[in-house]
């Protein structure tokens, strides 16, 4: 998957679309908010 992402104080705007298949015809757009933090990974 291909994406792109914008970020514009606490809210990112971003579009993907899969290589395989029709390519970049076939965008996804999603919106992520609120502030990163860093990964944490699994807790056990």
């Amino acid at each position: 998957m291909h994406d792109e992402a914008r970020k514009i104080n606490n809210l990112t705007i971003c579009v993907g679309h899969v290589a395989l298949g029709s390519g970049p015809f076939n965008p996804a757009p999603f919106v992520l908010i609120g502030p990163t933090t860093l990964w944490v990974g699994l807790v056990e």
